[in-house]
């Protein structure tokens, strides 16, 4: 995956190397793909559940067709593009009082994570525990030491590093980058990964959702926060709604009651409400009103976000 040099906001374009496809694909060469237009073969109703998207791949060499099928099935699942789970959603709750306006709003939306679950993982390790503009600042140190610069398109942009080079690097390296006790769970996660203690195909398997919460605890440096999101962005388990932040409850507790409510009055009423669906039903609600503050800012929501 690509990042903006100067930033830690994901571009509209996507990169990836051939060891983030967990050695299916055995490319050395970056392959680049760019959406054509985010309006192409949109939907135009809620119901319309046959979209397609139209990308384009560019790479040094032409990809032969069993690196394209890999590059397909690897979006397919990264942004949960085959799922059945979001159909049956819409239908059952576009005219629901809570949720129906932001289903109309995005419809189709889906959980995804562009991401590898190790890059994945990085990120969530440079944001615990900080402000965001630390974060960004501690990714772009890692990005200069280890990523790879590429120009496209008229954009300087940095690929993610291979997970040997933080294996290679000395803790004390890391930590002069100002990455404190992150430093540490870098490299034993990176060890994880290369001692095959993680293998995140084998994760994919997994569709019993307490023995993949089970399997995801054993990441080094991942706690229950952490293992929630990966189940629900990152393997598409719908229901994981075990744990909530305060932070995020305090927004979603202000969207659904209009004040402040206990995560545990909001897990109560999602589960009771919307069932198999609670925890894709809290993050509709939770995106929803992000998007809504990036198009006109919300003043209440403004004070909850540390930047």
């Amino acid at each position: 995956m690509l990042i903006s040099p100067r930033h830690a906001e994901l571009e509209s374009n996507c990169a990836f190397n051939g060891y983030n496809f967990e050695g299916k694909l055995s490319l050395r060469r970056a392959i680049i793909l760019r959406e054509q237009s985010s309006r192409i073969l949109q939907p135009t109703s809620p119901f319309d559940f046959r979209p397609k998207i139209r990308a384009t791949v560019f790479a040094r060499k032409e990809p032969s067709n069993s690196a394209l099928e890999e590059i397909v099935e690897e979006l397919q699942w990264r942004f949960d593009l085959n799922s059945t789970g979001i159909p049956r959603f819409v239908r059952r709750f576009s005219g629901d009082r809570y949720l129906g306006p932001a289903i109309r709003r995005r419809f189709g939306m889906r959980l995804k994570s562009g991401y590898s679950l190790y890059e994945y993982l990085v990120i969530t390790v440079m944001l615990q525990n900080t402000m965001v503009s630390r974060s960004v600042s501690m990714l772009q140190a890692l990005f200069e030491r280890f990523g790879q610069r590429l120009v496209f398109d008229g954009q300087e942009l940095w690929a993610f590093w291979d997970r040997e080079r933080i294996h290679q690097a000395s803790e004390e390296e890391l930590r002069s980058l100002k990455l404190g006790y992150r430093a540490k769970t870098l490299k034993r996660q990176a060890d994880q990964f290369l001692e095959g203690v993680i293998d995140e195909a084998e994760l994919r398997r997994i569709r019993d959702r307490s023995l993949l919460a089970e399997s995801l605890d054993g990441i080094y440096g991942a706690g229950p926060q952490s293992a929630w999101y990966m189940a629900s962005e990152m393997f598409h388990f719908y229901d994981a709604l075990d744990y909530v932040s305060p932070w995020e409850g305090k927004i979603v507790g202000r969207v659904l009651f209009g004040r402040n409510a206990s995560v545990r009055k909001i897990q109560d009423f999602l589960t009771k409400r919307y069932g198999e669906f609670r925890l894709l039903a809290f993050s509709y609600l939770l995106i929803d009103v992000f998007w809504q503050h990036r198009e006109t800012p919300l003043r209440w929501l403004s004070q909850l976000v540390r930047r």
